[in-house]
């Protein structure tokens, strides 16, 4: 196998866990303001806001949702969706 396809096929994998990982990660992130949102303790306030920034949509530079879009749009771009 070419050294180019190898490193393609590596990339493509390491991006393909990215992908998931920061997919499942979103998910855990909106369960965990869903559940500590709701508890309306002040206390919590900078959690709140740090998981609302991280999640915002559309998804800005440096969040969460901007990693996991990045790195979609590079997964279909090497796999030539």
């Amino acid at each position: 196998m070419p050294q180019s396809t190898m490193d393609d096929d590596s990339l493509v994998s390491a991006v393909l866990h990215l992908v998931g990982r920061s997919r499942a990660f979103v998910h855990q992130a909106e369960a965990a303001l869903d559940e500590i949102g709701s508890l309306q303790d002040e206390r919590a306030d900078r959690v709140v806001e740090a998981l609302q920034l991280t999640l915002a949509t559309p998804p800005t530079p440096g969040t969460l949702r901007h990693v996991e879009m990045a790195a979609s749009v590079l997964l279909r771009s090497l796999s030539g969706d």
